[in-house]
């Protein structure tokens, strides 16, 4: 071989590479002193700076000059996750991740995988987010989703995965009448255990036919939620609906309550044919206004011991009559109402 000027029968002799980090550590190797001159070192963030390289030893004509190179190692992208574990009831989920070592605004492309074969790949600024929506039906596919991020130098990010799990809903178990019957004005009290295997808290809801919320709340696995109602109305009646959510996940189950609430009887329109004279029969009457329907059992009571009881269509008349009174039977009359639900009016007398 011919080098510098110099013939070498077989192969080259050998020479001492020198390679400076930029910290000033030394490195050293033999190497033949045509080249190539290679040196591998591991990728760090310390590497990155001014490297230069000389060669050294007896083989060699005469000094050799030093080159230098700058090196920048990039940082390999680290992912954030927001949740490790996500549990959910959702039939759509958005997988969400943010990023560190990457400088801000610097654009990323990152890729989303998981069950059924599920990939999303997008781009988007340092340092995120990075989202991808995933639906299922009736929920998001549970399993292992993992995110892996790609800088615009080519350094590619571990991988990094969120385990989704589906949720168990609520269990909601009554523990009063799941219908009850009552009379307006009366006083109503619903209530039902909550359980949730593997849930945290629970939260509630009590809504009424109309869609209104009439009492909500949070409570723990084993709580037992009440409603009460006091003084109910007719408007009231219909179907009462708790909703229980359970979290972390978000299941909801409804049970439902029925309210039936009947109306009250009222005794208006109270008549007698007075006055009338010693002989004579005296005739009571009077009408129901409520509204209502079926029939009324009522009851008329008055002076000297009197009493009748009768049956009548809902709206009345409900009438007596004393037949050949005297002056023991002056004095006040009153009425009270039954319905066939067992509602009892008001007394009203004349």
């Amino acid at each position: 071989a011919l080098i510098g000027g110099q013939v070498f029968l077989g192969d080259p002799p050998l020479a001492t590479c020198v390679w400076i980090a930029p910290d000033g550590t030394v490195y050293t190797a033999p190497c033949p002193i045509d080249g190539p001159f290679t040196f591998e070192a591991p990728a760090t963030l310390g590497g990155s700076g001014t490297w230069c390289f000389t060669m050294e030893g007896s083989n060699l004509c005469g000094p050799v000059d030093t080159v230098c190179v700058d090196v920048t190692v990039n940082p390999l992208p680290e992912i954030v996750l927001t949740d490790s574990v996500i549990v959910t009831c959702a039939d759509t989920l958005v997988l969400t991740a943010t990023s560190e070592n990457i400088p801000p605004g610097d654009t990323v492309t990152y890729t989303w995988t998981g069950p059924n074969g599920f990939s999303y790949t997008g781009t988007a600024l340092a340092p995120g987010p990075y989202e991808a929506t995933v639906t299922g039906q009736p929920h998001v596919p549970p399993g292992l989703y993992c995110l892996e991020l790609e800088t615009a130098q080519g350094c590619v990010s571990e991988k990094e995965c969120v385990l989704v799990v589906p949720c168990e809903p609520p269990i909601v178990t009554p523990t009063t009448d799941t219908t009850v019957v009552v009379c307006e004005g009366e006083n109503v009290l619903f209530c039902a255990q909550l359980e949730g295997p593997g849930l945290d808290s629970l939260t509630y809801r009590w809504i009424d036919a109309a869609g209104n919320v009439l009492q909500s709340g949070t409570g723990m696995p084993g709580d037992v939620v009440c409603l009460q109602l006091s003084d109910v109305t007719l408007a009231q009646a219909g179907t009462i609906t708790l909703e229980v959510t359970g979290w972390p996940g978000g299941g909801t189950t409804t049970q439902q309550f029925h309210l039936v609430v009947n109306p009250v009887p009222i005794p208006i329109e109270l008549m007698a044919n007075e006055p009338v004279c010693e002989g004579d029969t005296l005739w009571l009457s009077a009408l129901n206004g409520a509204v209502g329907s079926g029939t009324v059992t009522y009851t008329w009571t008055g002076p000297n011991g009197f009493v009748f009881t009768g049956t009548a269509d809902w709206s009345g008349p409900f009438t007596a009559y004393v037949p050949n009174v005297g002056l023991i039977h002056a004095g006040e009359y009153c009425i009270e109402l039954v319905s066939d639900a067992g509602c009892v009016s008001d007394t009203a007398c004349i």
